[in-house]
């Protein structure tokens, strides 16, 4: 009884992890837990990626809508796999935060590094301090880590549906 539990605590966590059921290779039925709107990417064989809206789904067909209402019909035996982007807002915070904090701290070596002990003193007089400058290069070079990590971030897509 214990060990039931546990296994379906287990399952329950794989599946939350995933971001829904785990793909069984070929079950078309899957497909049915989309709704009307989610983006998804249709890969068909012999042809580019579709990436577009769901819009229905039969034992026949899988319907979605691309672009300005362009509709796109494909059978199961085109469609290779079927995968549904995610929520950006769910992957980008985390993402560009760490892009932040990295360029923060590149920063905050450079600006430290740049005022060397001989740049310290002009005259006898401190111009500026090793953290105030390394906080100075951090602030400066923050923004573009946060950048970099929100452009070159994958939206992150879950598998829904696998033909093989």
């Amino acid at each position: 009884m214990a060990n039931r539990v546990l296994a379906r605590a287990i399952l329950f966590s794989l599946c939350v992890a995933a971001g829904g059921p785990v793909a069984a290779a070929g079950n078309w039925d899957l497909l049915q837990q989309l709704k009307p709107g989610d983006r998804v990417r249709v890969y068909v064989r012999g042809k580019e990626p579709v990436t577009a809206s769901f819009g229905a789904v039969t034992p026949r067909t899988l319907q979605v809508v691309r672009g300005n209402r362009e509709q796109m019909d494909f059978t199961p035996a085109q469609v290779l796999r079927v995968e549904r982007l995610l929520k950006r807002s769910r992957i980008s915070a985390a993402t560009l935060w760490i892009g932040v904090a990295a360029g923060f701290g590149a920063g905050f070596a450079l600006g430290w590094g740049a005022a060397g002990q001989e740049n310290a003193k002009r005259g006898g007089r401190e111009v500026y301090s090793r953290p105030r400058a390394g906080l100075l290069g951090g602030v400066l070079v923050a923004p573009v880590g946060g950048l970099i990590a929100y452009k070159t971030m994958d939206p992150g897509y879950v598998l829904i549906y696998s033909a093989q």
